[in-house]
C-alpha cells in the first residue's frame, strides 16, 4: 500500500497530549505515507505562537462542517483543491461509511481510496 502522492496530499490536525494522535503519526510512518502533522496544541504561549494559526484552521474547519470533531483528524487534498476532512468522533453512525474514524485502527480502512 502506497499514498497516491500524484493525486492526494495527507495532513492531520493532532495535539501533543493525545495518544491517538501519536498512535496514528506512528501508523502513517510504518506504512510510509507522507503527511503533514499540524499541531493544534496551545498550552502555553510558545505553542500559542507556534501553533494558534493552525488551531485557527480547525476550528474553522470543524464549524464549517457544523462537528465536534476530536483529534487526530485526517486533511486529504487532491489536485483540484478540494479537501476532505476525515474526523475521530464519538459517534460514527452520523458519518458516511469511510468519512470518520473511531481511532487509528480505522487509519488504513479510511485511507484505501487514496492509496495505490
Amino acid at each position: 500500500m502506497k499514498l497516491n502522492t500524484k493525486k492526494y496530499k495527507v495532513s492531520i490536525f493532532t495535539e501533543t497530549s493525545c495518544d491517538y494522535c501519536t498512535e496514528t503519526k506512528k501508523i502513517l510512518k510504518e506504512n510510509n505515507i507522507p503527511f503533514n502533522d499540524k499541531c493544534i496544541t496551545v498550552t502555553s504561549p510558545e505553542l500559542k505562537k507556534e501553533n494558534g494559526d493552525t488551531r485557527w484552521e480547525y476550528i474553522d474547519a470543524e464549524r464549517e462542517h457544523h462537528m465536534a470533531w476530536y483529534t487526530p483528524v485526517l486533511i486529504i487534498e487532491d489536485l483540484d483543491n478540494n479537501t476532505t476532512y476525515i474526523p475521530t468522533v464519538q459517534d460514527k453512525s452520523r458519518h458516511l461509511a469511510g468519512q470518520a474514524m473511531d481511532g487509528p485502527e480505522d487509519l488504513i480502512g479510511v485511507l484505501k481510496p487514496y492509496l495505490i
